[in-house]
């Protein structure tokens, strides 16, 4: 419920609401030395950055967030470093950062492949399709996306259906 109520200030554009907001409740998390949500307040700092144009500054807070995930155990915690890493993975591709965001996407879906977090792995081979892409490795980027396409088909998600089969058509023929 707290993370929908969240949300709503990105879908208002709210940003300075949000940025706010998540600094009060890093804060808060971490006078109470409670660090997974203080990893969410980062994350949620981080995203600040990425949607107001500023994904270099943003790397910092996903990097403290993902030290901490790091620093839990068990599957929600493995859960979490995976998203984290796939979030690392879209900073670093809109910062212009292709071949570290590729890595940071291939070591998410190494551990989501591992977890059995089938939807999970798809969201993280697009973004892997498209840092292959960035760099000009279509036939890369192209498998990456064939993979994740079925996993969107099975969970009735057409917009990253349609998405991840827009960018296959776009691909050239193979000659």
């Amino acid at each position: 419920m707290t993370a929908a109520a969240l949300w709503s200030y990105v879908r208002l554009g709210s940003f300075d609401d949000w940025l706010s907001t998540h600094r009060a409740g890093l804060a808060a998390a971490t006078s109470d030395g409670d660090e997974r949500a203080a990893a969410w307040m980062l994350n949620g700092i981080g995203n600040h950055g990425v949607r107001t144009g500023q994904p270099t500054g943003a790397i910092h807070y996903f990097r403290r967030a993902l030290e901490i995930h790091r620093r839990k155990t068990g599957r929600e915690a493995e859960l979490s470093l995976a998203i984290g890493l796939r979030i690392r993975g879209d900073v670093l591709r809109k910062a212009r950062r292709p071949a570290e965001a590729a890595e940071a996407y291939r070591r998410a879906v190494a551990l989501q492949k591992q977890l059995g977090d089938v939807y999970g792995e798809s969201l993280t081979l697009v973004g892997l399709g498209d840092a292959h892409a960035d760099q000009g490795a279509l036939a890369e980027a192209g498998a990456c996306w064939e993979r994740a396409l079925p996993a969107f088909e099975r969970a009735g998600d057409s917009g990253r259906a349609r998405g991840v089969r827009g960018r296959l058509e776009r691909l050239p023929e193979a000659s």
